[in-house]
C-alpha cells in the first residue's frame, strides 16, 4: 500500500513540474504525404465513372494502354515550411528537397514520373528529369528505360527542381506519370527543408 501511495505522489509531483503553457517547437523538415487518389487523368474522359481507363481505389490504377496522370502536392500538407515573403499575398517560400513516388505494377512494365513546380513570380514551370520503373533499381528508379519490373516500386527524386525555385513561392507543384497498363500510383512523400 505504501508503495502505491509513493508512486501516486511521485506522479502528481511530476505533473506539477510541467508548465501549463509548454509548447513543442518542431524545427525539422516538413513532410507532405499525398495519396495516389488525388491524381487526375490528362482530361476528364480518362477518369473513372466516365468510361475512362483510370480506376480509383486506395490510389489510382491505369486499366488500358498508357495513361498520363497529374498528381498535385496539396499545399495544405506543406503549409508550415519556409519563410514568409513580402507582397500582397505573402506566400511561403519553398523548395522540394526530395520526393518519393510509390508505383505499383501488376505485370512487368516500364512507367515513368517527373516532378514539376510553377513559380508564382514568373509563371514558369520547371520539370525534373524523368525516372523509370525498372528491374535494375527497384528502389530509386532508373534514369533511362531498362528491364521492365513489377511489384511495389519507389522512384526517388533528389532536389528534383535543381534549386531553380529556391527563394520563390511555388503556386503549383506535384508530379506527372506515364503509367503502363495495370500500373498505379499508391502515393508520394515530399520533403521540404526549413530555411
Amino acid at each position: 500500500m505504501r508503495k502505491s501511495i509513493g508512486l501516486g505522489a511521485l506522479a502528481a509531483l511530476s505533473l506539477l513540474a510541467i508548465p501549463s503553457d509548454a509548447q513543442y517547437l518542431y524545427t525539422g523538415p516538413v513532410v507532405a504525404r499525398t495519396s495516389g487518389a488525388t491524381c487526375r487523368g490528362m482530361d476528364a474522359a480518362d477518369d473513372d465513372g466516365q468510361g475512362g481507363q483510370l480506376l480509383r481505389g486506395p490510389g489510382i490504377t491505369n486499366l488500358a494502354g498508357t495513361a498520363t496522370v497529374f498528381c498535385p502536392i496539396i499545399r495544405r500538407n506543406a503549409a508550415p515550411y519556409g519563410q514568409i515573403g513580402g507582397g500582397a499575398l505573402a506566400d511561403t517560400v519553398v523548395n522540394i528537397q526530395w520526393m518519393d513516388v510509390s508505383v505499383q505494377q501488376a505485370q512487368p512494365a516500364s512507367s515513368s514520373c517527373t516532378v514539376y513546380g510553377t513559380s508564382e513570380a514568373t509563371g514558369s514551370t520547371t520539370w525534373s528529369a524523368p525516372l523509370y520503373t525498372c528491374l535494375e533499381a527497384t528502389s530509386g528508379g532508373c534514369t533511362t528505360q531498362q528491364t521492365p519490373a513489377s511489384g511495389n516500386l519507389v522512384l526517388h527524386f533528389v532536389d528534383p527542381l535543381h534549386g531553380q525555385h529556391s527563394g520563390e513561392a511555388l503556386v503549383n507543384m506535384g508530379f506527372t506519370c506515364q503509367l503502363a497498363q495495370y500500373a498505379g500510383i499508391i502515393g508520394s512523400v515530399a520533403v521540404f527543408p526549413t530555411f
